[in-house]
């Protein structure tokens, strides 16, 4: 039933990717038509590329923008439209490489990105250098030559230094990571990871975020930290979906899906695996395909259901030569020739396990050397073969101690001990510096009081002076005011005792009333 439902799933993927169109996609080709100059189509067709999901679709726009840029390049008068269309046609020349690097042609992909380079230093682009660096050291770190990948790597990453560009610079440090964990060196990987992780989380950058954790949770796996393991995969799984990144989805499924298959809980595991399958499929991302494929034959194979195993190995096989997934072709090789040890045809399981030790070998990949010669080892030894047994078990000793020794799990230890005293340092020097930057303002606004207070007593000292020296005025001039009024008062004392003297002396001197009116009534008589 659930075979039946994961086929229909598939199919009805494929159709609806098939009949479901993009809107965006439709209004940018009826501006592509109406657009009258050439940059203004290199504009649109870099956006449909940018906005369109199938990749099929791709080598189409590119060519077609590769094409106006060539076109233009030699035209242009101008050395800012020269530079336009310079920019255009990296941008088409950029993407065709990795169309290459998608499809398997590996060698064509790193003459593109080499093509971009120059280009970009005659524009003297250093962002984009640094980025086509990455771009091939990616190419070469998929062949499996993590060497050559690890110097463009570090290529990359000293220039995004002389830039200043911290999220450059943190890509640089996870690839150099990834490079160093293909080699199986783990130390150096977890350190890369983790001067990455600091980077990306300062910058609160949640894709770059979980790229780092998503690569330091496999590391603990394959040591068999499976609690810290899944701890970090379920980080990852969560920031992915946070910001609907499908391939980081996918791979975080993938992971989860790892770690139900080594805790031997196949059910789950197979969900998971049947999921990132899906999520890989939407996409058309080959390698994540093929892995998937692989993992599922690895449960078909723990549940002994050969021929289901060998169809999806084969189908894995198929994908990763396609694509030259040398490490990938080592390891589902080595898977093959399992299945026919395990039905005794000892010749088929001894070919397979030899191409799975030569490619591992060839590209330097540990765990697919311990992968192959432990299978020989079985193999030779069941043939009585005693010499090759003995050499091929040897090789797998060597190169399982290399892997998994306790030097490296200490090493594992102490890097994320390290880690996590960094990052608890650098929360607790922030929170002291915000308590200090606290205290300082607490200072700051106590000081200003404690001056406004001083201020104001000053003011009130100033005021109360002057208000004493108004009162001191005030009385002066009262008493001077009273002064006067005395001498005034004395004054017109003076005066009115001057006129009541006067008068008593007139009054002397006047006849009286009752004189007058005597007179006054004999000069009447006197005239009747």
């Amino acid at each position: 039933m659930k075979k039946t439902f994961f086929l229909f799933s598939i199919s009805f993927l494929l159709v609806f990717s098939c009949l479901a169109q993009n809107p965006i996609i439709d209004s940018l080709k009826i501006e592509l038509k109406k657009a009258k100059h050439d940059t203004v189509r290199c504009a649109i067709l870099n956006q449909m590329i940018e906005e369109e999901g199938d990749p099929s679709v791709w080598p189409k726009y590119n060519a077609e923008l590769k094409a106006i840029a060539e076109k233009n390049i030699p035209l242009s008068a101008l050395p800012v439209l020269k530079n336009t269309y310079l920019k255009y046609l990296v941008i088409a020349i950029s993407n065709i490489g990795y169309e290459y690097a998608m499809n398997g042609k590996m060698q064509e992909a790193i003459d593109s990105y080499f093509k971009c380079i120059e280009l970009q230093k005659q524009l003297n682009d250093k962002s984009g250098l640094a980025t086509t660096l990455s771009s091939i050291g990616n190419t070469y770190r998929k062949m499996g030559n993590s060497d050559t990948a690890i110097m463009y790597y570090e290529q990359s990453l000293v220039i995004n230094r002389e830039i200043s560009s911290k999220e450059g610079e943190a890509m640089s440090l996870y690839f150099i990571g990834w490079a160093y964990d293909n080699k199986g060196d783990v130390t150096r990987a977890l350190e890369y990871y983790n001067s990455s992780l600091k980077i990306q989380e300062q910058a609160n950058n949640k894709d770059g975020m979980a790229h780092a954790i998503n690569n330091i949770a496999y590391i603990y796996n394959n040591q068999g930290d499976v609690k810290t393991a899944i701890g970090y995969y379920q980080k990852s799984l969560k920031l992915y979906e946070e910001i609907q990144n499908v391939y980081g989805i996918a791979a975080a499924l993938n992971n989860i899906g790892n770690i139900y298959y080594k805790k031997n809980d196949l059910s789950k595991a197979k969900e998971y695996f049947e999921k990132s399958y899906l999520k890989f499929k939407s996409v058309n991302d080959k390698s994540g395909i093929a892995y998937n494929l692989n993992n599922l034959g690895n449960v078909f194979f723990k549940q002994e259901d050969f021929s289901k195993a060998f169809e999806y190995y084969t189908n894995s096989l198929a994908i990763r030569k396609e694509i030259m997934d040398m490490q990938g072709v080592s390891q589902t090789s080595s898977n093959l020739g399992e299945i026919h040890f395990k039905q005794n045809k000892l010749n088929d399981a001894e070919v397979l396990c030899r191409e799975g030790l030569k490619i591992a070998e060839e590209i330097g990949y540990p765990e697919g050397i311990k992968t192959a010669a432990g299978l020989l080892y079985k193999i030779y030894e069941k043939q009585n073969n005693g010499m090759q047994a003995f050499k091929m078990h040897k090789l797998y000793i060597v190169m399982r101690d290399s892997i998994n020794n306790i030097a490296t799990q200490k090493a594992v230890i102490t890097q994320y001990a390290k880690y996590t005293y960094e990052k608890k340092a650098i929360a607790d020097s922030i929170r002291v510096a915000e308590e200090k930057k606290v205290t300082e303002l607490q200072l700051k606004q106590e000081q200003t009081q404690r001056y406004s207070l001083y201020g104001g007593l000053v003011l009130v000292l100033l005021f109360s002076g002057v208000i004493f020296n108004r009162f001191r005025i005030t009385q002066k001039q009262k008493l001077v005011i009273e002064e006067q009024k005395q001498i005034v008062d004395e004054k017109q004392k003076e005066i009115i005792d001057s006129i009541n003297y006067a008068k008593r002396i007139q009054q002397a001197q006047l006849p009286t009333e009752k004189y007058i009116n005597k007179s006054l009534s004999k000069l009447n008589k006197d005239k009747s």
